[in-house]
């Protein structure tokens, strides 16, 4: 359980200490809450806090302690207009005053990733942490002036996910603003922090690799120094000029910005150019950076510790790698850079350890949370609407697969995430960047039940969800439905008379053709209606003047299932679903169906001999069975799911080559079938 901070520091034995004392009893009691951390956790806060406590930081008396951190920035000059002091190993720093302006960090080194700090950080006294957005910030409020500090902050924060890629929600605040992020994300496990990590990640290499190039192009005006500086200023100046909604760092137009001492552009004449190939090339680059991080900062399938060394390494691998490849575009050479997974592979050994008896997680597989952590959601759809246009239904060459977000239940400000990591949309090929949210609604009903997820455009974090009653529509057909009629129920022949032979898309619920003889013209309907809770079939003659009769109707609308008819003479009715992927059970050479869940590895499904239309297997040591229901008059389905023996009901069926059912003694699991060919 997460204690709330909001809550916390209204407490009567809590509200009248010092911040920094409020926030190291919160961090304790969340950590020690319940005894449900394991010893190895608690001895993990008692070497965190020591370490403050020795080297004379956060816990030590004082007007005003702070942290600079890119990660922890160690030996740093931090000098503001009470004075001058050095960080200790951990990014910390005290003034015996607060300050009254603002607070600069040079030099030092990174206490994470071992390379020494260039540049310089800038801070404000309102807020405990000195950091790249702090930075960025300070440089903003210099190009506007009708800004003040905190509104400058304010404008970032609203601004983040288009800007860096990373959202950071304005609740979060504390945790960018006046926490050591990186220890936050590893001793609290906390997404925000993590996501704090990434922007000022993403912050620093953009202004490295922008500096390198600058000062390599021009360094009769430039030291490494300036020129990184002027790559946080130009930022700033470009967020500044840009009307409107605040875009993504435009990376190519950042060196036109760039000013020389002498208030000239970086560009103008010979002196200090940049070719546009080269520019080209380091935009690029970065965006590789900007989708890593990005990605990393929705991964909540990941625990913190692989999730910080995942970020710290990109953080080393610019520093130490990108920016000498960038110093070589700059001198007109040609340069390699590694592809971004690469590059972080080649820094893992070189970071410092950032967990005291724990190795840094470097192994996806074996860094993910256990299924207990997780909701499970299964298998959704995903739909978006542009202002003035109809609703689409993303469509993705590769199913996004099983769905789930990190803790017990939904909250505001997750992320979906499958097996593989988190739910990437701009995979979809009708994907648009204008729509301002996705609404995401599971597939597979629980009592009648299904949430439909609200998740922002760009940040991809949910905003709002509500459990609905689950929507009906008519399976998808390519081919439409053919219908089928029979007297006694058991030899069926296809009818003359065929209504329905449109295409039927996803998400709809009715459907309607016309049939013309010489006698009359026929209006046929099929719909879902909600106040019946069914599925109807309705014929009109000689429409609009006749009269709409039901003929037929069904609870579930499956392949070759059953209607129940409305006359006792009258014919029995199915329809067939036309679409190209229904299939029977095949014994067919090269046919392939293999079961699995989240977070395990898939396996093949066998056919069973002897057994018409059935498969079998044990999985997750469950013997589990799946047959045609009536394999004679329905081979194609619906299908009987048997799980140890136990039916779990008798209508499934597959629909785009897939099968899912759910089921579980203590946690429901979705298991998904697929057939390939």
């Amino acid at each position: 359980m997460i204690l709330d901070w909001k809550k916390f520091v209204l407490r009567s034995d809590i509200r009248n200490l010092p911040l920094e004392e409020q926030r190291r009893k919160f961090l304790k009691e969340q950590l020690y809450h319940d005894n449900l951390l394991s010893e190895q956790k608690q001895r993990q806060y008692e070497y965190y806090m020591s370490q403050i406590n020795t080297k004379g930081g956060a816990g030590a008396g004082g007007g005003f302690t702070g942290n600079a951190s890119d990660g922890p920035i160690s030996g740093a000059t931090v000098t503001s207009n009470v004075g001058t002091t050095t960080t200790d190993t951990l990014g910390n720093f005290t003034f015996l005053q607060t300050p009254t302006s603002e607070i600069t960090v040079t030099g030092g080194t990174d206490s994470v990733t071992g390379i020494a700090f260039t540049g310089e950080l800038k801070g404000f006294p309102q807020y405990k942490t000195v950091s790249p957005l702090t930075t960025l910030a300070f440089h903003l409020k210099e190009e506007d002036t009708s800004l003040t500090a905190d509104t400058a902050v304010d404008l970032l924060f609203a601004s983040s996910s288009t800007l860096f890629g990373v959202e950071l929600d304005v609740s979060d605040k504390d945790v960018m603003l006046n926490k050591d992020y990186v220890a936050e994300s590893i001793l609290a496990d906390n997404q925000a922090a993590v996501a704090a990590q990434s922007i000022a990640t993403y912050l620093e290499s953009v202004t490295e690799m922008v500096g390198s190039a600058v000062k390599t192009a021009d360094s009769t005006n430039f030291t490494t120094n300036s020129a990184k500086v002027q790559g946080y200023k130009s930022i700033a100046r470009q967020i500044q000029g840009t009307r409107g909604a605040k875009t993504e760092i435009e990376v190519e137009g950042l060196f036109d910005l760039v000013q020389r001492p002498d208030g000239q552009s970086f560009t103008r004449g010979v002196t200090g150019s940049l070719d546009a190939t080269a520019r080209r090339t380091v935009k690029s680059t970065l965006s590789s950076v900007r989708t890593q991080l990005g990605t990393l900062s929705r991964s909540e399938l990941y625990n913190a510790n692989y999730l910080t060394t995942q970020i710290q390494s990109v953080n080393r691998g610019v520093k130490q790698d990108y920016i000498r490849q960038v110093e070589r575009l700059a001198t007109g050479a040609s340069a390699n850079f590694d592809a971004i997974d690469e590059l972080m592979e080649n820094q893992h050994s070189s970071l410092a350890q950032i967990e005291e008896g724990r190795a840094n997680e470097t192994n996806a597989n074996t860094s993910k949370r256990p299924a207990k952590e997780l909701f499970q959601l299964g298998a959704m759809t995903y739909t978006m609407q542009e202002k003035g246009s109809d609703a689409v239904t993303l469509s993705f060459k590769r199913d996004p697969g099983q769905m789930f977000v990190a803790g017990p239940e939904l909250r505001r400000g997750q992320f979906l995430n499958n097996d593989s990591g988190p739910f990437e949309p701009t995979l979809a090929g009708n994907f648009s960047k204008l729509a301002p949210t996705i609404i995401a609604t599971q597939v597979t009903a629980s009592r009648g039940k299904v949430y439909e997820i609200t998740l922002a455009n760009h940040s991809f974090q949910i905003v709002s969800f509500e459990l609905k009653d689950e929507a009906k529509y008519l399976p998808v057909a390519k081919g439409g439905y053919t219908l089928q009629e029979s007297m006694d129920g058991l030899k069926w022949i296809t009818s003359p008379v065929q209504p329905f032979t449109a295409s039927i898309a996803a998400n709809q619920t009715s459907t309607s053709g016309t049939v013309v003889s010489k006698f009359e013209t026929t209006l046929g309907e099929l719909e879902y209606n909600s106040s019946t809770g069914r599925y109807e079939y309705s014929t009109t003659s000689n429409p609009p003047k006749g009269t709409k009769t039901l003929q037929a109707h069904i609870a579930d609308f499956t392949n070759e299932a059953t209607w129940t008819k409305i006359n006792a003479k009258d014919a029995y009715r199915r329809f067939q679903i036309n679409n190209v992927d229904t299939h029977h059970i095949a014994n067919s050479k090269g046919s392939t169906y293999t079961i699995s869940r989240p977070l395990a590895i898939s396996q093949r499904m066998d056919i069973m001999s002897g057994v018409a239309n059935s498969l079998k297997t044990s999985y997750d040591e469950l013997g589990i069975q799946i047959q045609a229901t009536d394999s004679k008059t329905a081979p194609n389905g619906p299908f009987t799911v048997s799980v140890e023996g136990e039916s779990l009901g008798t209508n499934f069926n597959f629909t785009n080559n897939v099968l899912t059912f759910t089921y579980g003694l203590k946690t429901s699991i979705t298991y998904t079938v697929t057939y390939t060919t």
